[in-house]
């Protein structure tokens, strides 16, 4: 069962990508609630660009791992 988790959820592995990007969507979330609460609303469009440029490079990352793979596939005929 350990095996399975650390191939899904791993260092590089898809499941890995998945959970950034939801950490990142509620670490946002939780900060953006703190500053209207403090009334900091003035910090929110910061907030909201380095989230999604921070997103947009996880996604890239995704993509580089995929492109390797279906490089490493279509050479080698393999996944790994």
């Amino acid at each position: 069962m350990g095996a399975a988790v650390v191939e899904v959820f791993g260092p590089g592995k898809p499941g890995f990508i998945v959970t950034l990007l939801l950490a990142l969507t509620i670490g946002e979330f939780l900060v953006e609630q703190t500053f209207h609460s403090t009334n900091r609303n003035d910090r929110i469009p910061f907030l909201k660009a380095g989230s999604g440029i921070a997103a947009v490079l996880i996604l890239l990352t995704y993509l580089g791992i995929l492109i390797g793979k279906y490089v490493t596939w279509s050479t080698k005929g393999t996944l790994n």
